[in-house]
């Protein structure tokens, strides 16, 4: 008991802020102890940005930009969720963005199969958040898939089971991620979002047309026309 009373106040931030930190080395010059005095430091300042960090930190992501297209309503009155289906659907293709600049890094020192994981790992927390949003929603714009080739003019994928019939559903001709599934370095990463966009969109009454299966032939969202994903990729050029 007696230890674990003094971890807690080891760990207690307003101690920390009286006490100080000895034996911490300098990496500019190893083997040289600092003594670090964090009497005069305020934590809850390190924690809260300042207004021109934030503002900076916002340029950097080029929120103005993406702001305005979240403010761009289609349908305004018909599709609620709208709002904030948008901005969802902007962060995945930002993350497909940084996964096709992962791959295409050859610099030595790059560590590029643990960036894919955490990227990888990101965009399936956003397709939780986005399965979430849109579980109930019957309002928003989709195309019914067909069960003819012919009949789907735009680019199109061809899912068959056995024992049904063939669905002919559309993919997205913006889409940074069907690229990626066709790209052969991309191929297992591109494959693996595809997939966990199928599972992760299980629930919700449509699917986004990324070149994820769709067996079971759900309506397609309009995806290019919502997402917009070349004004989001022009947008941080």
């Amino acid at each position: 008991m007696t230890m674990a009373h003094n971890r807690s106040d080891v760990m207690d931030p307003r101690r920390l802020k009286t006490g100080t930190l000895g034996g911490v080395h300098c990496a500019l010059f190893p083997g040289t102890p600092l003594s670090v005095s964090l009497a005069n430091c305020d934590i809850d300042a390190l924690v809260q940005p300042s207004p021109a960090q934030v503002e900076g930190y916002e340029l950097y992501l080029h929120l103005p930009e993406l702001r305005r297209l979240w403010q761009t309503r289609l349908y305004p009155e018909v599709w609620p969720n709208e709002r904030i289906v948008k901005p969802a659907l902007h962060g995945l293709e930002m993350v497909f963005r940084m996964i096709s600049s992962v791959l295409c890094d050859t610099r030595p020192y790059i560590d590029g199969d643990e960036w894919l994981r955490r990227l990888e790992s990101l965009a399936n927390m956003q397709l939780e958040l986005l399965s979430c949003i849109v579980e109930r929603d019957q309002e928003a714009p989709t195309i019914k898939p067909s069960s003819h080739v012919g009949a789907e003019s735009s680019p199109h994928v061809v899912w068959h089971k056995s024992g049904s019939r063939a669905v002919v559903s559309r993919l997205s001709q913006e889409s940074l991620l069907p690229r990626l599934a066709a790209w052969r370095t991309a191929q297992s990463v591109g494959a693996r979002l595809q997939i966990a966009i199928e599972s992760h969109m299980a629930r919700a009454p449509f699917t986004l047309g990324l070149g994820e299966p769709n067996l079971t032939g759900k309506p397609v969202l309009e995806y290019d026309k919502i997402c917009t994903p070349l004004e989001v990729r022009f947008s941080r050029d």
